[in-house]
Formats: structure tokens, sequence, C-alpha cells
């Protein structure tokens, strides 16, 4: 498969986890598992898969935090771990993303500031969803990141 470029599995019944070989796809552009029962963490091997654009990860059951790792995806554009039980923070690499147009991460338990290095990408429209206690850090941070053309909030749950 190292030269599949499109993977859509949406909806598809999943329910295992997500193999440390996926980072072998390396021609990937397009992944979406979005909408299975897959479990366990995001593989730190998805670092290999820079040519990706688009990562689809919504409503799964998975755990553990958002890898550092994700930072090397320099090409991702679209980016929805949402629906998750992900924990800790945003990772500061983020921001190496400069094509990410849409970052999604309601619904899952984040916590502490968005990463000052997301104030720096400057793609014209870009969501940011989170949960409701990120709210208060991302405030203060507006300020600084006035070259957004668009900037969406949205409060994904009360708790």
């Amino acid at each position: 498969m190292s030269s599949l470029e499109y993977l859509n599995l949406h909806s598809s019944e999943l329910d295992d986890e997500i193999p440390d070989t996926i980072g072998d796809m390396g021609s990937l552009a397009y992944l979406d598992l979005s909408c299975n029962q897959l479990q366990g963490s995001i593989p730190n091997t998805i670092r290999k898969m820079v040519l990706l654009s688009h990562l689809d990860l919504f409503r799964k059951q998975l755990r553990g935090s958002i890898p550092d790792t994700v930072g090397k995806m320099v090409l991702l554009s679209r980016l929805n771990l949402s629906g998750n039980q992900l924990q800790g923070s945003i990772p500061h690499t983020v921001g190496k993303m400069v094509l990410l147009s849409h970052l999604d991460l309601s619904g899952n338990q984040l916590q502490g500031s968005i990463p000052n290095t997301v104030g720096k990408m400057f793609y014209f429209h870009i969501l940011i969803s989170l949960a409701i206690n990120c709210r208060a850090q991302l405030q203060i941070q507006l300020a600084t990141w006035f070259s957004w053309k668009t900037l969406s909030l949205f409060e994904s749950s009360s708790r």
C-alpha cells in the first residue's frame, strides 16, 4: 500500500487500535477513520505521514495525549480529533502546521492554554473547537492573533 493516497474508512465498524504501521503509509494524503470504535492512543509513527493533508479521527475512543510528533505533518490542512478521550495539553508543535485551516479538538479532556505557536498560523479560515475549560486562556490570547481573517469559537460541552 505504499502508493495509496486516499483512504476513507468512515463508519466501517473498526474496533481495534490504530496500528503503529499506519506510519508506513507515507504516500497517504487523506485519511478518515472517523465514526469507528478505535481505541488506544494515536501512534507516534503518524509523524512519518508527511504528505497527509486531511486527518479525521472524530468520534472514537482514543485515549492518551496528542503526540508532539503531529507537528511533523506540515502539509496538514484539516485535523479533526474531536469526540475522543484525549487528555493533556495541545502540543506547541501544532503551530508548525502552517497550512492548517481546520482544527477540531472538541469533546476531549484537554487542559491548559492554546500554544502561542498556533497564533503564528496565517491561513484565512481557522476553526478551533475546544472544550469550555480552555475558554479563559483563549480570550486572553486573541488580542495577539490579529492576522487571522476568521476565528470561530464553539463551546462544545458543559461540565
